[in-house]
């Protein structure tokens, strides 16, 4: 399997199985549990715990051994310590693909760091992909797969469609902007709360969704990137397939690299590096987070423009030369994904 591959049973799974679900809405796997029932999630799920006989009315399997074959993504929501046992049980019953919620891990330095490496190596010599650990969920509003304990997940009338694609590297704050969002009636295509990165990182799935068809603009909250490379091809693939990639970048500041380390133990790296690197592959940085959404609704706007100029009514004509200036400076350094909407970018003196 690939990683491409791997993505995709992660963002459309048909099957899903939720290691350590609950009944009690005050623990983790209860509110998964909720969240999948509550929403009329569109797959088959298959909860286990061994110490239940149903979850929220489910038949609940004592042991992974137990679960039946072809499951496309297990949901993993149990301590850290326990994770190593729960990818080889995992393997051995033919699921490649995990979803790790757990805590514990590179986050916490010293035995966290260990751990995660003992869980990557092991996970590789057994075929297993892991997006996470250290995550709060993956959401596909399309296909109603609401695999997320994040209290994003209570609000009301959630959209169910959506074109924006959102990947953070920040359980809470990704969790906060899908709040806002939905409040907002915007919807999205997919969340990824990507946690660590312990393998699947934001670069595969930029890669994987500068081709999804449910996707038009994708979002990034940045903290690291552990290999550059891949993240500058993810960057091409969209700007070819003209997604524009919006991103906000945190770790700005020596202060700040020290606690995104200490977050999600990723190295935020020399900003002015990633400043450059976004400039030169046609993603969009913006310094204010909530900008980030603000640029992506007018994305979503721009389609439903016509014609080949823009019309500037102003008491200043001044204003409208300023503005006539941007428009010019914004075509001349446009990537490969504005070229379709090239007529909005040129300025008459008429």
């Amino acid at each position: 399997m690939s990683r491409m591959e791997a993505v995709r049973k992660l963002l459309y799974p048909r099957s899903l199985a939720v290691i350590g679900a609950s009944n009690h809405k005050n623990k983790s796997g209860g509110r998964l549990m909720d969240y999948l029932t509550k929403h009329k999630s569109l797959h088959s799920i298959y909860p286990v715990n061994p110490k239940e006989e149903t979850v929220f009315g489910k038949p609940c399997y004592q042991s992974v051994k137990q679960l039946p074959d072809h499951i496309d993504l297990a949901l993993v929501v149990l301590p850290g310590r326990k994770i190593l046992k729960v990818v080889e049980e995992c393997a051995a019953k033919g699921i490649n693909v995990l979803a790790v919620y757990s805590s514990g891990f590179a986050e916490m330095g010293g035995e966290g760091v260990e751990l995660q490496q003992k869980l990557l190596e092991r996970a590789k010599e057994l075929g297993v992909y892991i997006c996470g650990p250290n995550m709060i969920g993956v959401v596909n509003a399309n296909q109603r797969f609401f695999g997320s304990f994040s209290m994003a997940m209570e609000t009301p009338n959630i959209p169910r469609s959506g074109k924006i694609a959102f990947v953070s590297q920040s359980g809470a704050i990704g969790g906060g902007i899908l709040s806002k969002l939905w409040s907002e009636g915007i919807g999205i295509s997919h969340f990824i709360s990507s946690g660590n990165e312990a393998d699947l990182d934001t670069a595969d799935y930029l890669s994987f969704l500068a081709e999804d068809e449910q996707t038009e603009i994708i979002c990034v909250y940045l903290e690291g990137v552990k290999d550059g490379r891949k993240l500058i091809d993810s960057l091409q693939k969209a700007n070819y397939n003209r997604k524009p990639v919006i991103i906000y970048k945190n770790g700005r500041t020596s202060i700040g690299q020290k606690s995104v380390q200490s977050h999600t133990g990723s190295l935020a790296g020399n900003y002015q590096v990633y400043e450059t690197v976004f400039k030169q592959y046609g993603a969009i940085y913006v310094d204010v987070l909530e900008d980030m959404f603000e640029v992506a609704k007018g994305f979503l706007s721009i389609k439903n423009l016509h014609g080949k100029n823009v019309a500037v009514i102003s008491t200043s004509g001044g204003a409208c030369t300023i503005i006539a200036d941007n428009c010019l400076q914004a075509w001349t350094a446009a990537p490969r994904f504005l070229q379709k909407h090239e007529g909005l970018f040129k300025a008459s003196n008429s």
